[in-house]
Parts: C-alpha cells; sequence; structure tokens
C-alpha cells in the first residue's frame, strides 16, 4: 500500500496540509478531539469487537469447510452472471452480503490468496457485496436512528439491488490487467488457530480506522453548525457518524440522506477494505461504482416509499447507537455448526 507523499508533489503538499491543520485542529480543540476518539473507543469496544469478531472467525471457518457450497446455493445464479465460475465464489457473497464490508474483504482476499479468483474477479466480486450489514441497516439505522424499521429494510433492498446493479456492470466493463491470480500456497494454512489469528489482525486493523475517523471527524465538525453542515463533514469520512447527522435534519431529507451515506460509505470504509485485501485487488472499480450506485440506491428507494409510505417520528435521534450486528446466541449456533463442519476435514487429516 502506497502513502499519499509517494504520489507527487501536488498530492504530497495536500497531505502535508491535510495534517498540519490537524495538528491544528486538535491543539485548539484538544476536549473534542478526547471525545471523538472516546467515542471511536467506545464503539470498537461496545460494539464492533463484540459482534463483528466472531462473524469474521466464522467466516473464515465457512470458506474452509464443506458447507459453503450449501450456504452458497441462493447465489450460484448471482456468481455466474458476474463470470466467477469458483465454487466458494457464491459463499463469499452470502458472507459479504450477511455481514457486511469486513467479512466480504476477507472472504474475497482469501479466495484470491488460495488461488481461486484473479484479481479482476475479487474486484467485481467487492463491488458486488461490499456494504453495510442488515443489521447496522435495519437495526442501527432504521429502529434506533430514523425510529421506522420499515424505512431500515427499504434502505437494505436498495443497497443490495444497487450494489447487484453495479457488480454486472464491473464485470462487463472492468478491465482484465493481470488475469492470472497469484500461486497457491503449497500447504494453506487452515482451522480455528488461523480463522482466530486472521480475525484478530482484522478487528485490529477496523478499530485504528474507526477510532481515527471518529478523531478527525469531531475536530473538523464546526462548533454549533447545523444537522446539514455537521452531514457534509462527515459523509466523506465516516457511514456511522453520516447517518447519525442525517437523523437529525428535516424529517422529508433523513431517508434519503442515510441513503446516501450508506451508498458513498466514507474514506474510512475504503480504507479499511484495503487494508483487508491483497495489493494486487484493484479497489477502482469498487470506487467508480459509487457514481451508478448511489443514483441507482435513491432511485430504488424512491419507487419503494411511492408504493409503501414511510412515516417517522418527530422526535429525532440524539445520540450515540451501539447495537450488535448479530445476535449473541445467533454467533453461538452458526459458531457450533461451522466448528462441527470443519472436524471431520481435521480428524480426516490426522
Amino acid at each position: 500500500m502506497s502513502f499519499p507523499w509517494q504520489k507527487g508533489r501536488s498530492l504530497r503538499a495536500v497531505w502535508f496540509l491535510f495534517l498540519i491543520l490537524c495538528m491544528v485542529q486538535t491543539l485548539a480543540r484538544p476536549g473534542i478531539a478526547m471525545q471523538g476518539a472516546a467515542r471511536g473507543m467506545q464503539l470498537c469496544c461496545e460494539t464492533v469487537i463484540p459482534s463483528l469478531f466472531p462473524f469474521l472467525v466464522l467466516c473464515e471457518l465457512l470458506l474452509q469447510s464443506p458447507l459453503a457450497s450449501f450456504f452458497g446455493i441462493p447465489f450460484i445464479p448471482v456468481a455466474r452472471a458476474l463470470g466467477i465460475r469458483s465454487r466458494r465464489a457464491p459463499a463469499a457473497l452470502f458472507c459479504g452480503l450477511l455481514g457486511g464490508f469486513a467479512s466480504a474483504a476477507r472472504s474475497v482476499d482469501r479466495m484470491y490468496r488460495e488461488g481461486e479468483i484473479s484479481p479482476r474477479e475479487a474486484s467485481v466480486l467487492l463491488v458486488c457485496c461490499v456494504g453495510s450489514s442488515p443489521a447496522f441497516i435495519v437495526g442501527s439505522v432504521g429502529f434506533a436512528m430514523l425510529g421506522s424499521v420499515k424505512a431500515g429494510w427499504f434502505l437494505l433492498a436498495s443497497q443490495f439491488a444497487a450494489g447487484l446493479m453495479c457488480g454486472f456492470a464491473a464485470s462487463r466493463l472492468a478491465p482484465d490487467g493481470n488475469a492470472q491470480p497469484p500461486h497457491r500456497p503449497s500447504s494453506p494454512e487452515k482451522g480455528i488457530v488461523a480463522a482466530v489469528r486472521g480475525a484478530v489482525f482484522s478487528m485490529a486493523v477496523l478499530c485504528g480506522y474507526i477510532i481515527l475517523f471518529s478523531f478527525l471527524a469531531g475536530i473538523y465538525t464546526p462548533a454549533g453548525s447545523s444537522p446539514p453542515a455537521q452531514y457534509a463533514v462527515c459523509l466523506p469520512l465516516e457511514v456511522t457518524a453520516a447517518c447519525q447527522k442525517a437523523s437529525i435534519c428535516a424529517p422529508a431529507y433523513r431517508v434519503p440522506l442515510c441513503m446516501a451515506a450508506l451508498s458513498l460509505m466514507g474514506a474510512c470504509v475504503f480504507l479499511q477494505v484495503r487494508a483487508l485485501t491483497h495489493p494486487n485487488i484493484s479497489l477502482r472499480p469498487l470506487a467508480l461504482s459509487r457514481i451508478a450506485h448511489l443514483p441507482l440506491c435513491l432511485a430504488v428507494l424512491a419507487v419503494l416509499v411511492h408504493l409503501f409510505p414511510v412515516s417517522l417520528p418527530a422526535a429525532a435521534f440524539s445520540g450515540p447507537v451501539f447495537t450488535s450486528r448479530m445476535p449473541a446466541d445467533a454467533v453461538c449456533a452458526v459458531f457450533c455448526m461451522c466448528a462441527l463442519a470443519i472436524c471431520p476435514r481435521r480428524s480426516a487429516r490426522t
């Protein structure tokens, strides 16, 4: 992964100016900076680690087990339409659409490193399945922020539909580039030890970026500014903060503004996906797909709201939301099921 100062003098100057502004803002508003970082740490400790860490381990184990083909059955037509013949591609779609962008990135990265898909196919898969998880959209954004589970389901359906359409377009338009996958490792690391080790690394990366961008959102949000101004600051940075700010805007604009935040995702998500995937996997198709993804999301959302009107409560969200992406009992049940699925393979080796 290259750094901004390696790209040229102009970008080097912009990066240097940005760092200077961050230092000035931190010194000028130390309390706000500490509160922003503390919010990020609280989000990691209370939500991200308890809910996402088990799911990352499950995704690693699922892709190793024979159950990968079973869970991916509903997504076989999607994988075939994308032009991807790997038998584990449907399971990667399942993990990504159910667990969110982190699970999608880890699943696609593992398939690429084991030589099952090419860099181009990996990029197409990311376009299709990188997004917020259903529990976050329906539970956090729909129920807790907007006060409407129905609105959350509409946001989720719009994201899924736009992701599939952009994935189909990317499969036709993405350049071939280096079509050869890396050499398959002679003895790829598998088992629960490898799954936990990979999940720990992923969580460290995710939490680091969450804390950093919570800090940036805190120092760059103007004190006493209007909700739309706060939303404009958070939109390019971090999706959760942007949705929170959208939920305190005028009721008529809350759902479309949340849809825009979920579609664009923010720099925090893109950097997390970059850190979790192999450098040979290009994120350019994912970034360019946002140009079409946003209007597609808004169009699908407009149709759903027109057919099934949504009423939002007058009271707006005003505090932090910490909610699990997956219920604890469901995590335990799926974990046990996946653990049992890999037992025959491990005993067969011994």
